[in-house]
């Protein structure tokens, strides 16, 4: 370090702020933006067929874009979750029974 430089702290510029705090800080802004994205997802589906969802027909979509969305290792979604159209199609076609037989000819 050259004379008269001054090694600077995360301390100096943050008084109040630890690596824990800016950390945890930025974890509440990342699923802030991912809670918009899951109501933004819920808006567009309820346009696409013309009503509102039901609380147990969005954990329903959730649950399914959950199931088919792939992982990685760590179990964190290593692609962008399944389409909330799709998944309301595989809810649709649970419900009326038709998701075996879809799954059955999908499967040969």
């Amino acid at each position: 370090m050259k004379k008269g430089t001054r090694k600077y702290k995360l301390g100096d510029f943050f008084p109040n702020y630890d690596f824990t705090n800016i950390f945890r800080e930025l974890e509440d802004i990342r699923v802030e933006k991912n809670i918009d994205k899951i109501n933004d997802n819920f808006e567009e589906l309820s346009e696409n067929i013309g009503r509102e969802l039901t609380e147990y027909e969005q954990s329903a979509v959730l649950d399914i874009v959950d199931k088919y969305t792939p992982k990685d290792d760590k179990g964190n979604y290593a692609v962008s979750l399944l389409p909330f159209d799709y998944a309301w199609e595989i809810y649709e076609a649970e419900r009326d029974g038709k998701w075996d037989k879809m799954q059955k000819i999908i499967d040969k």
